[in-house]
C-alpha cells in the first residue's frame, strides 16, 4: 500500500464543490492510499470503519465460502 493524496482524483471527487473552508476541515477525516492490483483492502469478518472512495482502478467485492463468489465491481468514483 503506498500513500497518495487528492491530486490523484481531484477531478472524480465528489467533494469537488464545497469550498476550500469545507473541504480542508474534510481533508482532516481523510486517509489517502494507494493498493496494488490484486492487493487485498479488507477480508471478510474485519472490523471495518469509515467510508472507502474508489479514486481510480477497480475493486472486486466477494464472498469467499470455500470458493470466490464475486458480488460486485466497483468503478471510478464508488464508494463502498
Amino acid at each position: 500500500m503506498r500513500k497518495t493524496n487528492c491530486a490523484v482524483c481531484e477531478a472524480r471527487c465528489p467533494f469537488g464543490s464545497l469550498s476550500l473552508h469545507e473541504r480542508s476541515r474534510l481533508n482532516s477525516l481523510i486517509r489517502h492510499h494507494r493498493y496494488e492490483k490484486g492487493e487485498t483492502i479488507f477480508a471478510q469478518g474485519n472490523m471495518i470503519s469509515g467510508c472507502y472512495m474508489l479514486c481510480e482502478g477497480k475493486v472486486q467485492l466477494a464472498h469467499r465460502t470455500g470458493h470466490t463468489q464475486i458480488v460486485k465491481f466497483l468503478r471510478d468514483g464508488e464508494c463502498f
